[in-house]
């Protein structure tokens, strides 16, 4: 009778291997995909995004996935064919069959201030091996607005402040005499 173990540990032996050349195609450490979000000036104004894509040499076939934060739908001048999702919030481009180095282009406009991270996610597919989109993930969080009243009352602050520490001062003056 043959031993069952053997089968068994050369079955997964087998699909050890198999896992070893998915890895293959695109290693964990290679940067394929990355988002630059540097032309963002300000909440409310559209700026661009670019992803550049470097698929690593032999690729067959690649796609793009990137999503802007929560609930900012004012996306435009998609290029390269990319299109809108607009019921998952994605846009997507491909697939593309090369392993030619490309740059995508999105605009986008916040739907308005944030009180939180504004993030991006993405997804770059080489081979049907998915990575994430490296670089800028998330923009810096809005400066909160100060109001006229806001500089009176901190301007006011100051001044009792200032007056409650020189009246301190003053009686330590008298105490010390």
């Amino acid at each position: 009778m043959p031993d069952r173990r053997f089968r068994a540990g050369n079955r997964g032996g087998i699909y050890c291997v198999m896992c070893l050349v998915g890895a293959m195609a695109v290693p964990a450490s290679a940067q394929v995909a990355l988002r630059d979000l540097s032309d963002f000036e300000g909440f409310a104004q559209p700026f661009t995004v670019a992803i550049e894509v470097t698929p690593p040499p032999g690729t067959i076939a690649f796609g793009v996935e990137d999503s802007p934060p929560d609930h900012w739908s004012n996306v435009t001048n998609i290029d390269n064919s990319g299109s809108w999702d607009a019921i998952n919030g994605k846009v997507k481009w491909g697939p593309f069959f090369s392993d030619t180095p490309i740059i995508l282009h999105y605009d986008v406009t916040p739907d308005g201030p944030t009180t939180g991270h504004a993030c991006f996610f993405g997804i770059v597919s080489v081979d049907g091996n998915n990575q994430s989109i490296q670089g800028s993930p998330c923009l810096p969080r809005p400066v909160p607005a100060v109001s006229d009243w806001g500089v009176v009352c901190f301007t006011l602050l100051l001044l009792i402040a200032g007056y409650v520490l020189l009246q301190s001062g003053r009686q330590r003056n008298r105490l010390a005499r």
